[in-house]
C-alpha cells in the first residue's frame, strides 16, 4: 500500500515532492510530480480511503514521457525537402511553431502541338487522333498535387510562338508534346530558338524518349517531349517529372523502386543506350517479385497494363531471365521512400 497525498490535473503542477511510500493521482496529460518514479494505470490500482494498493509492476520510468523524448535540444524537426504530412504539422505545433517555410508548387503549362491533335470529346477529322498525352501527363502531375493548364496548337510557327508567350506569362514550367524531333514539321525547337531560349540538350540516348529537349527561357524551364505516347510518357517520367520535383525539393525518384527477378530475357537494341521496358509485376513461387515484359506491339494497351518499368542500362545489350533487377513501380513514391 502507498499513502495518497494529493492529485495533479493536466495544466496544473504539484507543488510538493513525493516521499518514499507515497503516491499521488496523476491525470492524463499532467506533469509528473517531483520525486515520482513511475505511473501505474488506474485499472491496476485499488483505492481504500487515503491509501492505494498497486497490483502491477511499478519499475522506474513506467508510463512517464520524458521531456526531449521526441526531439532533442538543438536538433532539427524537419530537413529540406520533407513533405509536411498531418502528423508533422502536429509535431511542429507541439514544439510551439506557428508557421513553416515551404517551396511553392510550380505552375505548369502543357502544350500539345500538331495538326492531327484533337481534344477528347470532339469529333475527329480525317487523320486526327485525340490528345491522350495531355490527359496522361496532367493525371501524373495531379498525383503530386500539381495543377497545370493545357492547350492544343496546330503546326504553325506563329501560333506556337503566341501560345508560348501566353504560357510564359504565368507558368514556371512549360511542357510541350510533339514536334521535338527535327524534321520540317517539327517546329518547337526552332520557335524556341527564335525566342532566345538557352537549349541545354536535345536528343538523349534513352529509348523510348530520345527526341526530348530541355532548356531555360529566362527563369522558366522548358521540356520538349516527343509526341508518340510511349515516348512521351517515358520521357516525362524519366526526365521532366524528376526535374519538376527537384524544383519542389523532392529529391527522390518520383516512382517507387523495388527489387524483382525477370520472367524472361530482355533484349536491348544497342549497348550504348539506356532502354526502358514496360512490364507487369507479380509474385514468383518463393514470394518474391517477378517482372514480366509486355508486348511492344500494342503501345497504348501495354501502357495501360504495365505496373512497372524495367531499365536496361547503358553498357549492356541483354538482361537474362531470372536476373535480379531494380524496377520502377508505376505508382507515385512517397517523398524519400525507396524499397530497393
Amino acid at each position: 500500500f502507498l499513502e495518497v497525498t494529493g492529485a495533479v490535473h493536466a495544466g496544473s503542477e504539484f507543488g510538493g515532492k513525493l516521499q518514499p511510500g507515497q503516491a499521488i493521482k496523476v491525470f492524463s496529460g499532467a506533469a509528473v510530480p517531483h520525486g515520482a518514479e513511475a505511473v501505474v494505470s488506474n485499472e491496476f490500482c485499488t483505492e481504500a480511503g487515503s491509501r492505494v494498493y498497486v497490483a502491477a509492476s511499478a519499475q522506474a520510468g513506467r508510463n512517464i514521457y520524458h521531456a526531449g523524448a521526441d526531439v532533442k535540444k538543438s536538433s532539427s524537426l524537419f530537413s529540406e525537402g520533407f513533405v509536411y504530412v498531418p502528423a508533422a504539422l502536429s509535431l511542429a505545433a507541439a514544439a510551439g511553431i506557428s508557421s513553416l517555410p515551404v517551396y511553392d508548387k510550380p505552375a505548369v503549362h502543357l502544350v500539345a502541338i500538331g495538326d492531327e491533335i484533337a481534344p477528347p470529346g470532339k469529333q475527329l477529322a480525317k487523320g486526327q487522333v485525340y490528345a491522350s498525352n495531355l490527359v496522361n501527363i496532367r493525371a501524373w502531375l495531379a498525383c503530386f498535387g500539381i495543377v497545370c493548364n493545357t492547350s492544343i496548337i496546330i503546326d504553325k510557327p506563329e501560333d506556337i510562338r503566341k501560345e508560348l508567350l501566353v504560357a510564359g506569362m504565368h507558368a514556371d514550367i512549360i511542357l510541350t508534346c510533339g514536334g521535338a524531333w527535327g524534321s520540317e514539321r517539327d517546329l518547337i525547337i526552332t520557335v524556341l530558338d527564335g525566342l532566345g531560349w538557352q537549349k541545354l540538350f536535345h536528343r538523349v540516348r534513352i529509348g523510348p524518349g530520345k527526341g526530348t529537349a530541355f532548356g531555360l527561357w529566362g527563369q522558366k524551364r522548358v521540356f520538349c517531349l516527343p509526341g508518340g505516347p510511349p515516348s512521351n510518357e517515358m520521357a516525362f517520367l524519366q526526365l521532366a517529372l524528376p526535374g519538376i520535383l527537384h524544383m519542389m525539393r523532392r529529391g527522390a525518384s518520383p516512382l517507387l523502386k523495388i527489387h524483382a527477378r525477370l520472367a524472361c530475357d530482355v533484349q536491348g537494341r544497342h549497348p550504348a543506350w539506356t532502354e526502358f521496358k514496360k512490364a507487369a509485376i507479380s509474385y514468383d513461387d518463393a514470394g518474391g517479385f517477378l517482372a514480366s515484359p509486355l508486348s511492344e506491339k500494342s503501345h497504348m494497351k501495354s501502357m495501360t497494363e504495365s505496373t512497372c518499368i524495367i531499365c536496361k542500362p547503358e553498357g549492356t545489350i541483354q538482361l537474362k531471365s531470372g536476373q535480379a533487377v531494380t524496377v520502377q513501380l508505376m505508382a507515385p513514391a512517397p517523398a524519400g521512400l525507396s524499397l530497393t
